[in-house]
C-alpha cells in the first residue's frame, strides 16, 4: 500500500494541471482580445485616412455644374479614392460592409467656392472574437462594429470653362 504522501502529490499534481489549463485559457482569450483591439484600431485608422483622402481629393477637383457626366465622373473618382486608399492598408471597403457618403453628392450639385465638403466613411469592422457581444449604438452586436470617420475640408472652387 502507497503511502499517504505519496497520495497528496499526485493528487495535487492534478489539480495543478487543470488550474494551468483554466487559467491558459483565460490568457489565450485575452490575447486574443487584445489582438483583436489592436486589428479594431488599425482599421479605423485606415477608414479616417481614407475618408480624408477622398474629400482631399473632393475639394481640389473641379465640379462642372453644366456637365452631368462630369459631376458623375468626380463622384466615382471620390469614392476610388476612398476605396483605393482603404485597400492600400488591407481594408475593402468596395464590398457590402462600408457606406460612403460625399456632402453635397455632386451628381446633384456642385460645392460653392469655400464651402465644406464632408466625406462620412462607415466601415462594418468584423471582430475575430464575435461571441463575445458588444454594446454598438442602441443594440447588442456580436463581432459587428461600425467604424466611421467624416473628414471636413474647404473646397477651393469650380472650375469653368
Amino acid at each position: 500500500m502507497p503511502a499517504r504522501e505519496e497520495l497528496s502529490v499526485r493528487d495535487s499534481s492534478g489539480a495543478n494541471l487543470v488550474e494551468f489549463a483554466l487559467v491558459f485559457l483565460l490568457l489565450l482569450l485575452l490575447l486574443a482580445a487584445i489582438a483583436d483591439l489592436g486589428r479594431g484600431f488599425y482599421t479605423y485608422i485606415a477608414v479616417a485616412n481614407s475618408a480624408r483622402e477622398g474629400v482631399r481629393y473632393y475639394s481640389r477637383l473641379p465640379c462642372m455644374a453644366a456637365d452631368a457626366s462630369q459631376r458623375n465622373a468626380l463622384y466615382t473618382a471620390v469614392r476610388d479614392a476612398v476605396v483605393n486608399e482603404a485597400a492600400a492598408s488591407g481594408i475593402n471597403l468596395s464590398n457590402g460592409d462600408a457606406l460612403i457618403e460625399l456632402n453635397p453628392d455632386p451628381r446633384s450639385a456642385c460645392p460653392a467656392k469655400g464651402s465644406p465638403v464632408r466625406v462620412h466613411v462607415v466601415y462594418t469592422f468584423r471582430s475575430m472574437i464575435g461571441f463575445v457581444p458588444m454594446l454598438s449604438g442602441d443594440r447588442f452586436s456580436f463581432g459587428a462594429i461600425p467604424l466611421g470617420h467624416v473628414a471636413t475640408m474647404v473646397s477651393f472652387g469650380n472650375d469653368t470653362p
